[in-house]
Protein backbone atom coordinates (compact mmCIF):
# COMPACT_ATOMS: atom_id res chain seq x y z
CA UNK A 1 0.00 0.00 0.00
CA UNK A 2 1.40 3.41 -0.97
CA UNK A 3 2.57 5.80 1.69
CA UNK A 4 0.06 8.49 0.71
CA UNK A 5 -2.80 6.00 0.79
CA UNK A 6 -1.72 4.80 4.22
CA UNK A 7 -1.65 8.39 5.46
CA UNK A 8 -5.11 9.10 4.05
CA UNK A 9 -6.52 5.97 5.68
CA UNK A 10 -4.96 6.85 9.04
CA UNK A 11 -6.23 10.43 8.94
CA UNK A 12 -9.66 9.23 7.85
CA UNK A 13 -9.79 6.73 10.70
CA UNK A 14 -8.69 9.33 13.23
CA UNK A 15 -11.19 11.85 11.85
CA UNK A 16 -14.00 9.31 12.16
CA UNK A 17 -12.98 8.75 15.78
CA UNK A 18 -12.99 12.53 16.31
CA UNK A 19 -16.57 12.71 15.08
CA UNK A 20 -17.56 9.66 17.11
CA UNK A 21 -15.93 11.22 20.16
CA UNK A 22 -17.82 14.46 19.63
CA UNK A 23 -21.13 12.62 19.30
CA UNK A 24 -20.34 10.36 22.23
CA UNK A 25 -19.49 13.31 24.44
CA UNK A 26 -22.96 14.76 24.12
CA UNK A 27 -24.92 11.53 24.46
CA UNK A 28 -23.05 10.34 27.57
CA UNK A 29 -24.47 9.03 29.74
CA UNK A 30 -26.20 6.78 27.25
CA UNK A 31 -29.98 6.80 27.66
CA UNK A 32 -31.54 3.82 29.41
CA UNK A 33 -34.47 1.82 28.12
CA UNK A 34 -37.02 2.41 30.89
CA UNK A 35 -37.39 5.91 32.34
CA UNK A 36 -39.31 7.45 35.17
CA UNK A 37 -40.44 10.86 36.38
CA UNK A 38 -39.32 11.37 39.96
CA UNK A 39 -40.94 13.72 42.44
CA UNK A 40 -40.01 13.86 46.11
CA UNK A 41 -41.12 16.06 48.99
CA UNK A 42 -39.29 16.24 52.32
CA UNK A 43 -41.27 17.64 55.23
CA UNK A 44 -39.77 19.39 58.29
CA UNK A 45 -40.55 16.39 60.50
CA UNK A 46 -38.59 13.94 58.31
CA UNK A 47 -41.57 12.61 56.39
CA UNK A 48 -40.68 11.83 52.78
CA UNK A 49 -43.11 11.21 49.94
CA UNK A 50 -41.76 9.90 46.64
CA UNK A 51 -43.83 9.70 43.47
CA UNK A 52 -42.49 7.67 40.55
CA UNK A 53 -44.15 7.64 37.16
CA UNK A 54 -42.56 4.72 35.30
CA UNK A 55 -42.70 4.75 31.50
CA UNK A 56 -42.81 1.18 30.18
CA UNK A 57 -42.52 0.70 26.42
CA UNK A 58 -41.79 -3.06 26.24
CA UNK A 59 -45.03 -4.83 27.01
CA UNK A 60 -44.93 -7.89 29.32
CA UNK A 61 -41.16 -7.80 29.74
CA UNK A 62 -41.14 -6.76 33.39
CA UNK A 63 -43.03 -7.77 36.49
CA UNK A 64 -41.73 -5.44 39.23
CA UNK A 65 -41.55 -1.68 39.69
CA UNK A 66 -39.37 -1.00 42.69
CA UNK A 67 -37.39 1.46 44.73
CA UNK A 68 -34.60 0.23 46.96
CA UNK A 69 -32.41 1.95 49.53
CA UNK A 70 -28.84 1.41 50.65
CA UNK A 71 -29.94 2.37 54.17
CA UNK A 72 -31.92 -0.12 56.33
CA UNK A 73 -35.60 -0.16 55.34
CA UNK A 74 -38.08 -1.38 57.93
CA UNK A 75 -41.73 -1.34 58.92
CA UNK A 76 -40.85 -0.68 62.55
CA UNK A 77 -38.13 1.06 64.52
CA UNK A 78 -34.41 0.41 64.82
CA UNK A 79 -31.82 1.71 67.27
CA UNK A 80 -29.68 2.99 64.40
CA UNK A 81 -30.27 5.21 61.35
CA UNK A 82 -33.01 3.75 59.19
CA UNK A 83 -35.99 4.46 56.93
CA UNK A 84 -39.45 3.45 58.03
CA UNK A 85 -41.87 2.60 55.23
CA UNK A 86 -45.35 3.94 55.97
CA UNK A 87 -47.28 3.09 52.80
CA UNK A 88 -47.13 2.12 49.12
CA UNK A 89 -49.72 3.05 46.55
CA UNK A 90 -49.52 0.77 43.49
CA UNK A 91 -51.46 1.01 40.21
CA UNK A 92 -54.27 -1.40 39.30
CA UNK A 93 -54.03 -4.91 40.66
CA UNK A 94 -50.31 -4.74 41.38
CA UNK A 95 -49.27 -6.13 44.74
CA UNK A 96 -47.41 -3.75 47.10
CA UNK A 97 -44.47 -5.41 48.83
CA UNK A 98 -41.44 -4.67 50.96
CA UNK A 99 -38.29 -6.72 51.51
CA UNK A 100 -36.74 -5.21 54.62
CA UNK A 101 -33.16 -5.01 55.82
CA UNK A 102 -33.36 -8.58 57.16
CA UNK A 103 -34.61 -9.97 53.85
CA UNK A 104 -38.12 -10.55 55.17
CA UNK A 105 -40.89 -10.03 52.58
CA UNK A 106 -44.24 -8.47 53.48
CA UNK A 107 -47.16 -8.22 51.04
CA UNK A 108 -49.87 -5.60 51.47
CA UNK A 109 -52.30 -7.76 49.53
CA UNK A 110 -52.36 -10.72 47.18
CA UNK A 111 -51.61 -14.39 47.58
CA UNK A 112 -48.61 -15.44 49.72
CA UNK A 113 -47.46 -17.62 46.79
CA UNK A 114 -45.95 -14.50 45.23
CA UNK A 115 -43.75 -13.87 48.26
CA UNK A 116 -41.20 -16.53 47.28
CA UNK A 117 -40.65 -15.05 43.81
CA UNK A 118 -40.35 -11.56 45.26
CA UNK A 119 -37.94 -12.81 47.90
CA UNK A 120 -35.76 -14.42 45.20
CA UNK A 121 -35.64 -11.33 42.98
CA UNK A 122 -35.86 -8.30 45.26
CA UNK A 123 -32.95 -6.56 46.94
CA UNK A 124 -32.80 -6.07 50.67
CA UNK A 125 -34.30 -2.68 51.68
CA UNK A 126 -36.65 -2.69 48.68
CA UNK A 127 -40.25 -1.65 48.30
CA UNK A 128 -42.29 -1.88 45.14
CA UNK A 129 -45.20 -3.20 43.13
CA UNK A 130 -45.40 -6.76 41.83
CA UNK A 131 -47.45 -7.54 38.71
CA UNK A 132 -48.34 -11.28 38.61
CA UNK A 133 -49.16 -11.19 34.88
CA UNK A 134 -46.26 -8.90 33.96
CA UNK A 135 -46.55 -5.24 33.08
CA UNK A 136 -48.30 -4.05 29.89
CA UNK A 137 -46.78 -1.06 28.13
CA UNK A 138 -47.89 2.25 29.61
CA UNK A 139 -47.26 4.77 32.36
CA UNK A 140 -47.50 3.67 36.00
CA UNK A 141 -47.65 5.89 39.06
CA UNK A 142 -46.23 4.53 42.31
CA UNK A 143 -46.26 6.50 45.58
CA UNK A 144 -44.04 5.70 48.57
CA UNK A 145 -44.35 7.34 51.97
CA UNK A 146 -41.58 7.09 54.57
CA UNK A 147 -40.41 8.49 57.86
CA UNK A 148 -36.68 9.14 57.91
CA UNK A 149 -34.50 8.56 60.95
CA UNK A 150 -31.16 9.70 59.50
CA UNK A 151 -27.77 10.40 61.07
CA UNK A 152 -27.46 14.08 61.99
CA UNK A 153 -24.35 16.07 62.88
CA UNK A 154 -25.14 18.90 65.26
CA UNK A 155 -23.42 21.59 67.30
CA UNK A 156 -25.10 24.11 69.57
CA UNK A 157 -26.49 26.15 66.66
CA UNK A 158 -26.86 23.99 63.58
CA UNK A 159 -27.61 20.48 62.43
CA UNK A 160 -26.46 18.90 59.21
CA UNK A 161 -28.30 16.40 56.99
CA UNK A 162 -26.96 14.76 53.87
CA UNK A 163 -29.78 12.85 52.18
CA UNK A 164 -28.94 10.68 49.23
CA UNK A 165 -32.14 10.16 47.24
CA UNK A 166 -30.63 8.12 44.40
CA UNK A 167 -27.34 6.65 43.28
CA UNK A 168 -28.25 3.44 41.46
CA UNK A 169 -31.34 3.99 39.36
CA UNK A 170 -32.94 4.08 35.93
CA UNK A 171 -33.01 7.33 33.99
CA UNK A 172 -35.13 9.97 35.66
CA UNK A 173 -36.38 11.99 32.70
CA UNK A 174 -37.85 14.63 35.03
CA UNK A 175 -36.71 15.34 38.58
CA UNK A 176 -38.51 17.57 41.06
CA UNK A 177 -37.37 17.51 44.68
CA UNK A 178 -38.99 19.89 47.17
CA UNK A 179 -37.79 20.64 50.70
CA UNK A 180 -40.40 22.38 52.85
CA UNK A 181 -38.83 24.95 55.17
CA UNK A 182 -41.62 27.05 56.64
CA UNK A 183 -39.29 28.89 59.01
CA UNK A 184 -36.57 29.49 56.42
CA UNK A 185 -34.20 27.69 58.77
CA UNK A 186 -31.98 26.11 56.10
CA UNK A 187 -28.80 28.18 56.28
CA UNK A 188 -26.83 26.60 53.43
CA UNK A 189 -28.07 24.16 50.80
CA UNK A 190 -26.24 22.11 48.19
CA UNK A 191 -27.34 19.63 45.57
CA UNK A 192 -25.14 16.89 44.21
CA UNK A 193 -24.43 16.96 41.31
CA UNK A 194 -24.22 20.75 40.80
CA UNK A 195 -25.86 20.67 37.36
CA UNK A 196 -29.34 20.37 38.86
CA UNK A 197 -31.34 23.61 39.00
CA UNK A 198 -32.03 25.02 42.47
CA UNK A 199 -34.72 27.60 43.24
CA UNK A 200 -35.31 29.04 46.70
CA UNK A 201 -38.73 30.49 47.47
CA UNK A 202 -40.31 31.54 50.71
CA UNK A 203 -40.72 28.38 52.76
CA UNK A 204 -39.33 25.89 50.22
CA UNK A 205 -36.36 24.87 48.12
CA UNK A 206 -36.92 23.17 44.75
CA UNK A 207 -34.46 21.04 42.80
CA UNK A 208 -35.29 20.25 39.17
CA UNK A 209 -33.55 18.69 36.22
CA UNK A 210 -32.81 15.39 34.55
CA UNK A 211 -30.95 12.53 36.22
CA UNK A 212 -29.31 10.09 33.78
CA UNK A 213 -29.00 6.46 34.80
CA UNK A 214 -27.02 6.05 38.03
CA UNK A 215 -26.26 9.76 38.42
CA UNK A 216 -26.13 10.97 42.00
CA UNK A 217 -29.17 12.80 43.33
CA UNK A 218 -28.40 14.11 46.80
CA UNK A 219 -29.29 17.13 48.90
CA UNK A 220 -27.09 18.40 51.72
CA UNK A 221 -27.90 21.26 54.03
CA UNK A 222 -27.29 22.79 57.44
CA UNK A 223 -30.25 24.22 59.33
CA UNK A 224 -30.98 26.05 62.56
CA UNK A 225 -31.11 23.45 65.29
CA UNK A 226 -33.82 25.26 67.22
CA UNK A 227 -36.06 26.22 64.32
CA UNK A 228 -39.09 24.71 62.60
CA UNK A 229 -37.23 21.67 61.19
CA UNK A 230 -37.62 18.81 63.64
CA UNK A 231 -36.21 15.68 62.07
CA UNK A 232 -35.95 12.82 64.55
CA UNK A 233 -32.55 11.49 63.69
CA UNK A 234 -29.55 9.98 65.41
CA UNK A 235 -27.42 12.91 66.54
CA UNK A 236 -23.66 12.99 66.84
CA UNK A 237 -22.00 16.09 68.31
CA UNK A 238 -19.80 17.82 65.75
CA UNK A 239 -17.93 21.12 65.94
CA UNK A 240 -18.41 23.91 63.42
CA UNK A 241 -21.22 22.23 61.49
CA UNK A 242 -21.92 25.22 59.26
CA UNK A 243 -18.28 25.89 58.36
CA UNK A 244 -17.61 22.22 57.73
CA UNK A 245 -20.63 21.92 55.44
CA UNK A 246 -19.50 24.93 53.41
CA UNK A 247 -15.85 23.89 53.26
CA UNK A 248 -16.50 20.32 52.17
CA UNK A 249 -18.94 21.35 49.46
CA UNK A 250 -16.64 24.06 48.13
CA UNK A 251 -13.95 21.41 47.82
CA UNK A 252 -16.36 19.11 46.01
CA UNK A 253 -17.44 21.87 43.63
CA UNK A 254 -13.79 22.61 42.81
CA UNK A 255 -13.04 18.95 42.05
CA UNK A 256 -16.27 18.66 40.05
CA UNK A 257 -15.31 21.66 37.91
CA UNK A 258 -11.79 20.28 37.37
CA UNK A 259 -13.30 17.08 36.01
CA UNK A 260 -15.86 19.03 33.97
CA UNK A 261 -13.44 21.41 32.24
CA UNK A 262 -10.82 18.70 31.78
CA UNK A 263 -13.46 16.78 29.84
CA UNK A 264 -13.97 19.81 27.59
CA UNK A 265 -10.19 20.18 27.08
CA UNK A 266 -9.63 16.54 26.13
CA UNK A 267 -12.61 16.75 23.77
CA UNK A 268 -10.83 19.63 22.02
CA UNK A 269 -7.70 17.52 21.58
CA UNK A 270 -9.76 14.61 20.20
CA UNK A 271 -11.31 16.92 17.60
CA UNK A 272 -7.95 18.44 16.65
CA UNK A 273 -6.03 15.15 16.51
CA UNK A 274 -6.22 14.57 12.71
CA UNK A 275 -4.53 17.95 12.19
CA UNK A 276 -1.91 17.09 14.80
CA UNK A 277 -1.09 13.80 13.04
CA UNK A 278 -0.86 15.49 9.65
CA UNK A 279 1.64 17.98 11.07
CA UNK A 280 3.67 15.12 12.57
CA UNK A 281 3.77 13.35 9.20
CA UNK A 282 5.09 16.44 7.39
CA UNK A 283 7.65 16.93 10.12
CA UNK A 284 8.84 13.33 10.54
CA UNK A 285 7.52 11.07 7.79
CA UNK A 286 7.98 12.27 4.22
CA UNK A 287 10.52 10.34 2.11
CA UNK A 288 12.63 11.18 -0.90
CA UNK A 289 11.29 10.27 -4.31
CA UNK A 290 12.82 7.27 -6.12
CA UNK A 291 12.01 5.77 -9.52
CA UNK A 292 11.60 1.98 -9.18
CA UNK A 293 9.73 -0.30 -11.64
CA UNK A 294 6.42 -1.74 -10.53
CA UNK A 295 7.66 -5.32 -11.03
CA UNK A 296 11.10 -6.73 -10.27
CA UNK A 297 12.02 -10.20 -11.53
CA UNK A 298 15.01 -10.79 -9.30
CA UNK A 299 15.62 -10.91 -5.58
CA UNK A 300 16.86 -7.42 -4.64
CA UNK A 301 19.40 -8.64 -2.08
CA UNK A 302 19.71 -12.45 -1.75
CA UNK A 303 22.36 -11.99 0.94
CA UNK A 304 19.73 -10.80 3.38
CA UNK A 305 18.29 -13.50 5.62
CA UNK A 306 14.56 -14.16 5.07
CA UNK A 307 13.68 -13.13 8.62
CA UNK A 308 15.44 -9.79 8.05
CA UNK A 309 13.47 -9.27 4.84
CA UNK A 310 10.30 -10.06 6.78
CA UNK A 311 11.34 -7.67 9.54
CA UNK A 312 12.18 -4.72 7.31
CA UNK A 313 10.12 -5.06 4.17
CA UNK A 314 6.88 -6.82 5.02
CA UNK A 315 4.54 -4.42 6.76
CA UNK A 316 6.09 -2.82 9.81
CA UNK A 317 9.84 -2.28 9.55
CA UNK A 318 10.33 -2.93 13.27
CA UNK A 319 8.28 -6.11 13.61
CA UNK A 320 8.48 -9.70 12.43
CA UNK A 321 5.50 -12.00 12.09
CA UNK A 322 4.99 -15.75 11.71
CA UNK A 323 6.24 -15.61 8.11
CA UNK A 324 9.71 -14.90 9.48
CA UNK A 325 9.60 -18.32 11.16
CA UNK A 326 8.16 -20.15 8.15
CA UNK A 327 10.60 -18.59 5.68
CA UNK A 328 13.54 -19.35 8.00
CA UNK A 329 12.54 -23.02 8.17
CA UNK A 330 12.29 -23.07 4.37
CA UNK A 331 15.69 -21.40 4.12
CA UNK A 332 17.24 -23.93 6.52
CA UNK A 333 15.75 -26.67 4.31
CA UNK A 334 17.15 -24.98 1.19
CA UNK A 335 20.61 -24.85 2.79
CA UNK A 336 20.53 -28.53 3.74
CA UNK A 337 20.06 -28.38 7.51
CA UNK A 338 16.48 -29.66 7.35
CA UNK A 339 14.40 -31.84 5.06
CA UNK A 340 10.67 -31.29 4.56
CA UNK A 341 8.58 -34.21 3.35
CA UNK A 342 4.85 -34.71 2.82
CA UNK A 343 2.03 -33.27 0.77
CA UNK A 344 -0.67 -30.61 0.96
CA UNK A 345 -2.38 -32.52 3.79
CA UNK A 346 0.54 -33.35 6.03
CA UNK A 347 4.24 -32.47 6.24
CA UNK A 348 7.02 -33.35 8.64
CA UNK A 349 10.43 -31.79 9.23
CA UNK A 350 13.55 -33.92 9.53
CA UNK A 351 16.93 -32.80 10.77
CA UNK A 352 19.56 -33.60 8.13
CA UNK A 353 22.63 -32.10 9.73
CA UNK A 354 23.52 -30.01 12.73
CA UNK A 355 24.98 -26.59 12.07
CA UNK A 356 28.54 -25.87 13.08
CA UNK A 357 29.23 -23.13 15.54
CA UNK A 358 28.74 -19.72 13.93
CA UNK A 359 27.04 -21.04 10.77
CA UNK A 360 23.61 -19.81 11.83
CA UNK A 361 22.69 -16.42 13.14
CA UNK A 362 20.85 -15.88 16.41
CA UNK A 363 17.30 -16.24 15.11
CA UNK A 364 18.13 -19.19 12.85
CA UNK A 365 19.73 -20.95 15.81
CA UNK A 366 16.59 -20.40 17.91
CA UNK A 367 14.41 -21.88 15.18
CA UNK A 368 16.71 -24.87 14.67
CA UNK A 369 16.88 -25.49 18.43
CA UNK A 370 13.08 -25.48 18.69
CA UNK A 371 12.82 -28.09 15.94
CA UNK A 372 15.57 -30.20 17.49
CA UNK A 373 14.14 -30.08 21.02
CA UNK A 374 10.57 -31.02 20.11
CA UNK A 375 11.42 -33.58 17.44
CA UNK A 376 11.29 -37.32 18.05
CA UNK A 377 14.34 -39.09 16.70
CA UNK A 378 15.12 -36.06 14.59
CA UNK A 379 11.60 -35.78 13.12
CA UNK A 380 9.14 -33.01 14.02
CA UNK A 381 5.53 -33.72 13.19
CA UNK A 382 3.63 -30.59 14.21
CA UNK A 383 0.30 -32.45 14.15
CA UNK A 384 1.70 -35.14 16.45
CA UNK A 385 3.16 -32.42 18.72
CA UNK A 386 -0.33 -31.03 19.23
CA UNK A 387 -1.50 -34.39 20.58
CA UNK A 388 1.52 -34.60 22.88
CA UNK A 389 0.83 -31.15 24.26
CA UNK A 390 -2.72 -32.10 25.25
CA UNK A 391 -1.41 -34.52 27.89
CA UNK A 392 1.24 -32.17 29.28
CA UNK A 393 0.86 -30.57 32.72
CA UNK A 394 0.00 -26.88 32.62
CA UNK A 395 3.52 -25.81 33.56
CA UNK A 396 4.94 -27.61 30.52
CA UNK A 397 2.18 -26.26 28.31
CA UNK A 398 3.02 -22.74 29.38
CA UNK A 399 6.69 -23.39 28.58
CA UNK A 400 6.06 -24.54 25.03
CA UNK A 401 3.51 -21.82 24.48
CA UNK A 402 5.99 -19.12 25.48
CA UNK A 403 8.70 -20.70 23.35
CA UNK A 404 6.49 -20.90 20.27
CA UNK A 405 5.25 -17.36 20.76
CA UNK A 406 8.82 -16.04 21.09
CA UNK A 407 9.62 -17.31 17.58
CA UNK A 408 6.90 -15.17 15.97
CA UNK A 409 7.41 -12.05 18.07
CA UNK A 410 10.11 -9.44 17.65
CA UNK A 411 12.88 -9.64 20.26
CA UNK A 412 14.55 -6.46 21.43
CA UNK A 413 17.78 -7.20 19.57
CA UNK A 414 15.87 -7.36 16.27
CA UNK A 415 14.20 -4.02 16.93
CA UNK A 416 17.56 -2.52 17.73
CA UNK A 417 18.94 -3.93 14.49
CA UNK A 418 15.99 -2.59 12.48
CA UNK A 419 16.66 0.92 13.79
CA UNK A 420 19.89 0.84 11.79
CA UNK A 421 17.67 0.88 8.71
CA UNK A 422 14.74 3.10 9.69
CA UNK A 423 13.82 5.70 12.28
CA UNK A 424 10.31 5.93 13.65
CA UNK A 425 8.22 7.63 16.33
CA UNK A 426 5.48 5.00 16.00
CA UNK A 427 6.45 3.62 19.38
CA UNK A 428 5.44 6.91 20.95
CA UNK A 429 1.93 6.48 19.57
CA UNK A 430 1.81 3.10 21.25
CA UNK A 431 3.02 4.61 24.51
CA UNK A 432 0.51 7.44 24.24
CA UNK A 433 -2.33 5.06 23.46
CA UNK A 434 -1.42 3.02 26.55
CA UNK A 435 -1.15 6.18 28.66
CA UNK A 436 -4.50 7.51 27.46
CA UNK A 437 -6.31 4.19 27.86
CA UNK A 438 -4.78 3.68 31.31
CA UNK A 439 -5.83 7.24 32.16
CA UNK A 440 -9.36 6.38 31.01
CA UNK A 441 -9.37 3.28 33.21
CA UNK A 442 -7.92 5.16 36.19
CA UNK A 443 -10.49 7.92 35.81
CA UNK A 444 -13.28 5.39 35.40
CA UNK A 445 -12.17 3.65 38.60
CA UNK A 446 -10.89 6.53 40.71
CA UNK A 447 -13.79 8.89 40.06
CA UNK A 448 -16.35 6.33 39.04
CA UNK A 449 -18.94 7.36 41.59
CA UNK A 450 -22.05 9.15 40.55
CA UNK A 451 -21.14 12.49 42.16
CA UNK A 452 -19.02 13.42 39.11
CA UNK A 453 -21.47 12.29 36.45
CA UNK A 454 -21.65 12.85 33.57
CA UNK A 455 -18.25 14.53 33.25
CA UNK A 456 -16.25 11.68 34.76
CA UNK A 457 -17.73 9.38 32.13
CA UNK A 458 -17.11 11.92 29.39
CA UNK A 459 -13.53 12.52 30.51
CA UNK A 460 -12.82 8.78 30.63
CA UNK A 461 -14.48 8.33 27.23
CA UNK A 462 -12.43 11.15 25.65
CA UNK A 463 -9.17 9.74 27.02
CA UNK A 464 -10.26 6.38 25.63
CA UNK A 465 -10.97 7.98 22.24
CA UNK A 466 -7.51 9.57 22.30
CA UNK A 467 -6.13 6.13 23.03
CA UNK A 468 -8.03 4.71 20.05
CA UNK A 469 -6.81 7.53 17.82
CA UNK A 470 -3.24 6.73 18.78
CA UNK A 471 -3.87 3.04 18.19
CA UNK A 472 -5.01 3.94 14.67
CA UNK A 473 -1.72 5.83 14.27
CA UNK A 474 0.15 2.63 15.19
CA UNK A 475 -1.67 0.47 12.62
CA UNK A 476 0.33 1.53 9.55
CA UNK A 477 4.00 0.51 9.37
CA UNK A 478 6.42 2.27 11.70
CA UNK A 479 8.05 3.99 8.77
CA UNK A 480 4.96 6.07 7.93
CA UNK A 481 5.79 8.41 10.80
CA UNK A 482 9.53 7.96 10.34
CA UNK A 483 12.26 7.87 7.70
CA UNK A 484 14.48 5.24 6.13
CA UNK A 485 18.18 5.75 6.70
CA UNK A 486 20.69 6.11 3.85
CA UNK A 487 19.27 4.58 0.64
CA UNK A 488 17.14 1.88 2.25
CA UNK A 489 13.88 3.42 1.09
CA UNK A 490 14.94 2.59 -2.47
CA UNK A 491 15.58 -1.03 -1.43
CA UNK A 492 12.20 -1.13 0.30
CA UNK A 493 10.56 -0.10 -2.99
CA UNK A 494 12.51 -2.83 -4.79
CA UNK A 495 11.26 -5.52 -2.41
CA UNK A 496 7.73 -4.18 -2.94
CA UNK A 497 8.25 -4.52 -6.70
CA UNK A 498 9.49 -8.12 -6.26
CA UNK A 499 6.43 -8.89 -4.12
CA UNK A 500 4.21 -7.38 -6.83
CA UNK A 501 5.70 -9.81 -9.33
CA UNK A 502 5.04 -12.83 -7.10
CA UNK A 503 1.43 -11.75 -6.59
CA UNK A 504 0.76 -11.39 -10.31
CA UNK A 505 0.61 -14.74 -12.17
CA UNK A 506 0.80 -13.05 -15.57
CA UNK A 507 4.09 -11.44 -14.59
CA UNK A 508 5.43 -14.63 -13.03
CA UNK A 509 4.57 -16.45 -16.25
CA UNK A 510 6.48 -13.82 -18.20
CA UNK A 511 9.61 -14.09 -16.04
CA UNK A 512 9.27 -17.72 -14.89
CA UNK A 513 12.73 -19.19 -14.19
CA UNK A 514 13.64 -22.61 -15.51
CA UNK A 515 15.88 -23.49 -12.59
CA UNK A 516 14.10 -25.16 -9.62
CA UNK A 517 16.73 -23.66 -7.32
CA UNK A 518 15.47 -20.17 -8.19
CA UNK A 519 11.88 -21.26 -7.60
CA UNK A 520 12.92 -22.39 -4.13
CA UNK A 521 14.54 -18.99 -3.54
CA UNK A 522 11.35 -17.31 -4.68
CA UNK A 523 9.39 -19.55 -2.32
CA UNK A 524 11.64 -18.63 0.62
CA UNK A 525 11.57 -14.89 0.04
CA UNK A 526 7.96 -14.91 -1.13
CA UNK A 527 7.04 -16.55 2.19
CA UNK A 528 9.04 -13.90 4.05
CA UNK A 529 6.99 -11.25 2.22
CA UNK A 530 3.70 -13.07 2.82
CA UNK A 531 3.08 -14.38 -0.70
CA UNK A 532 4.58 -17.88 -0.51
CA UNK A 533 1.30 -19.51 -1.48
CA UNK A 534 1.21 -17.41 -4.66
CA UNK A 535 4.55 -18.94 -5.67
CA UNK A 536 3.21 -22.47 -5.11
CA UNK A 537 0.04 -21.70 -7.06
CA UNK A 538 2.13 -20.36 -9.95
CA UNK A 539 4.28 -23.51 -9.96
CA UNK A 540 1.17 -25.70 -10.10
CA UNK A 541 -0.31 -23.68 -12.96
CA UNK A 542 2.96 -23.85 -14.86
CA UNK A 543 3.19 -27.64 -14.28
CA UNK A 544 6.42 -27.26 -12.35
CA UNK A 545 6.92 -30.03 -9.72
CA UNK A 546 6.16 -28.54 -6.31
CA UNK A 547 8.59 -29.73 -3.63
CA UNK A 548 7.23 -30.71 -0.21
CA UNK A 549 8.58 -27.41 1.06
CA UNK A 550 5.92 -25.73 -1.06
CA UNK A 551 3.16 -27.55 0.78
CA UNK A 552 4.77 -26.59 4.07
CA UNK A 553 3.38 -23.06 3.68
CA UNK A 554 -0.14 -24.53 3.54
CA UNK A 555 0.10 -27.05 6.36
CA UNK A 556 2.42 -25.68 9.01
CA UNK A 557 0.83 -22.30 9.90
CA UNK A 558 -2.53 -23.77 10.88
CA UNK A 559 -1.01 -26.47 13.06
CA UNK A 560 1.52 -24.11 14.58
CA UNK A 561 -1.25 -21.88 15.94
CA UNK A 562 -3.31 -24.93 16.89
CA UNK A 563 -0.44 -26.15 19.08
CA UNK A 564 -0.16 -22.70 20.65
CA UNK A 565 -3.87 -22.67 21.47
CA UNK A 566 -3.62 -26.13 22.98
CA UNK A 567 -0.55 -25.14 25.01
CA UNK A 568 -2.11 -21.96 26.42
CA UNK A 569 -3.78 -22.95 29.78
CA UNK A 570 -7.00 -21.13 30.58
CA UNK A 571 -7.28 -19.97 33.25
CA UNK A 572 -23.52 -4.77 49.61
CA UNK A 573 -23.27 -1.36 51.49
CA UNK A 574 -24.97 -0.40 54.74
CA UNK A 575 -26.21 2.96 53.42
CA UNK A 576 -25.77 4.41 56.87
CA UNK A 577 -23.88 7.37 55.40
CA UNK A 578 -24.90 10.82 56.41
CA UNK A 579 -21.45 12.38 56.52
CA UNK A 580 -20.34 15.61 54.93
CA UNK A 581 -19.76 15.96 51.20
CA UNK A 582 -21.10 14.66 47.91
CA UNK A 583 -21.89 10.96 47.78
CA UNK A 584 -21.72 10.44 51.52
CA UNK A 585 -25.40 10.92 52.18
CA UNK A 586 -27.86 8.74 54.03
CA UNK A 587 -30.22 6.71 51.83
CA UNK A 588 -29.04 5.86 48.33
CA UNK A 589 -30.44 3.26 45.95
CA UNK A 590 -33.06 4.39 43.48
CA UNK A 591 -35.93 3.36 41.27
CA UNK A 592 -35.82 0.48 38.83
CA UNK A 593 -37.69 -2.24 37.00
CA UNK A 594 -37.17 -5.96 36.58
Amino acid sequence: MGELRQLVLVLTGVLVLSLVGLALYYIIPLPGGVTADYNATLYPNGRLIEVFVYHISNSHKYSMLYRYWEAPLTLGYLSRPHIRLLSINCPGNAIPYVKDYRGHVTLWKGSPIYASEIEAKAYHNEAGCYFPGRIPAGNYRVVFEYKLYPPLQCDNSYCHLNLKLARDHITYSHVNVTLLDPGNDIKVFYVHVPDYNVEKDEGRISVTGVSPEDQLLEVEFAYNRHGSINIQGFISSTDNVLDRTIRVNEGYLLSYNIVKYSAYAILGIVIAYPTILLAIYYWKGREKKYVVPKYLSYIPDPKKKPWLVNLLFKGDALTIDADALYSTILDLERKGYLEITGDREHVVIKIKKKPKEGELDRYEQDVFEFIRYWSSNGVLDIEELKERVKSMPDSHKRSIYEWMRSLIQTPSWMKKLAKNYVTSIRGWFGILSAVFIIAAIVIAVAISDSRYMPYNQRLAAMFFMLGLQNIVATIPPSQLFGRWRKDYYREKLQWDAFKNLLKDFAMIQKYAPQDLVIWKEWLVYGTALGVGKKVVEAMEKLKIPVPAAGYFVYVWPGYYYAVMRTANPRASGSGAGGGFGAGGGFGGGGGGVR
